[in-house]
């Protein structure tokens, strides 16, 4: 069947039809969205469930949790269980909690699972953690197999890993691949190396890139680092660059810097811009303006860490000036670190006002 193009949409819209106002809508939210939200909102004058939900679901993304409630309590009062808990979410996000435990019982008791799992999480957070269980439980019971994962966490904070591996491979027999992510990382925190090395080496295929390097740090965990080296060598040696990195941190923390370097620069180069931070520690010692290069590289490839130690080494070459810029652009990506050098280098050049007003950054709670 041919879906009408937009000139027919028009057309059918124009004489009432609501699912060709919901086409027009979802044609135009990657074009014009107030248009798409003006086509939801005559949408909404048919009594469409779908378009309120769609503008609720739009003024949440945009944090505008009065018009998210607005519609989403539109949308609930019209029996719709998906906009119940989403006016939920919305309610407590804004401090309405009674309201929104009544709104998401109103859906739980409908049969509504995700409903239930966020009233678990409302529970918890009240510290109502066995009625939390229950309704994780009735999610589970309703087929909502994220439900396993939840449970799986309770069992963890408990300290309960074998009971937590149950739920965690229920939730993976139910299609959920994170229910395996979840059962390895119980064995490794448990620190029950000898069982994880069995796991990852059964599932290794099935994990990719994480299982790869989460097998290396079992393996080192359990004194075997050649074992180690070999297999992220191999992995290395089919393109994966997290494989390569990793070969770098084995060897620069065994004091092979020339290794280590070898293996940074192939990761680097690669795109992975945290090995080239690492390239730029080992250089510091031979060249500086080696490493102001390389951190420059790694800088300008979003390691925000890397405009701390490149700010440090200008300074230290006496360019003030240059360093200033570059905690400047990682302050304004809003990191901390270069917030405070920021500060400290325009306290020493007398630029109190500037100073006070990155200040009050830090920290802008209590400096209004």
């Amino acid at each position: 069947m041919n879906t009408p193009d937009r000139k027919q949409l028009m057309h059918q819209a124009s004489e009432g039809s609501s699912e060709a106002m919901i086409q027009l809508g979802k044609m135009l939210e990657n074009e014009d969205l107030i248009v798409a939200k003006q086509w939801y909102q005559k949408a909404t004058e048919t009594g469409s469930i779908y378009a309120m939900r769609r503008l609720g679901l739009l003024a949440m993304s945009e944090n505008d949790l009065e018009e998210a409630k607005k519609w989403f309590r539109t949308a609930a009062e019209e029996g719709d269980l998906n906009s119940m808990s989403n006016l939920g979410i919305v309610l407590k996000n804004i401090g309405e909690t009674d309201q929104a435990e009544n709104w998401y019982k109103i859906a739980a008791v409908q049969g509504y699972a995700q409903a239930m799992i966020n009233l678990a999480a409302l529970c918890f957070d009240t510290n109502r953690n066995d009625e939390g269980i229950a309704w994780l439980q009735k999610a589970a019971d309703a087929g909502e197999p994220s439900a396993y994962l939840y449970l799986g966490d309770r069992k963890v904070e408990e300290g309960d890993y074998a009971a937590s591996r149950k739920y965690f491979q229920k939730a993976y027999d139910e299609g959920l691949f994170e229910g395996l992510v979840s059962i390895g990382q119980t064995y490794i925190a448990e620190k029950n190396f000898s069982e994880a090395e069995l796991f990852y080496r059964e599932n290794l295929e099935k994990g990719g890139t994480g299982f790869v390097l989460n097998l290396s740090h079992v393996l080192i965990s359990l004194g075997k680092t050649e074992d180690a080296i070999t297999l992220l060598k191999h992995y290395a040696s089919e393109g994966m660059i997290k494989a390569m990195y990793n070969l770098g941190v084995i060897y620069h923390e065994a004091g092979d810097l020339q290794r280590a370097s070898d293996w940074y620069v192939k990761s680097g180069d690669l795109g992975y811009a945290p090995a080239y931070h690492n390239l730029g520690l080992i250089l510091e010692d031979s060249s500086k303006y080696k490493a102001i290069e390389i951190y420059r590289k790694s800088f300008e490839n979003g390691v925000l860490q890397s405009s701390i130690n490149l700010g440090l080494l200008l300074e230290e070459l006496g360019k003030s000036d240059e360093a200033l810029e570059i905690y400047k652009s990682a302050a304004e990506q809003g990191f901390k670190p270069a917030i405070e050098a920021l500060v400290e280098v325009l306290d020493e050049e007398g630029e109190e006002t500037l100073a006070e007003e990155w200040r009050r950054k830090l920290d802008p709670v209590h400096n209004h």
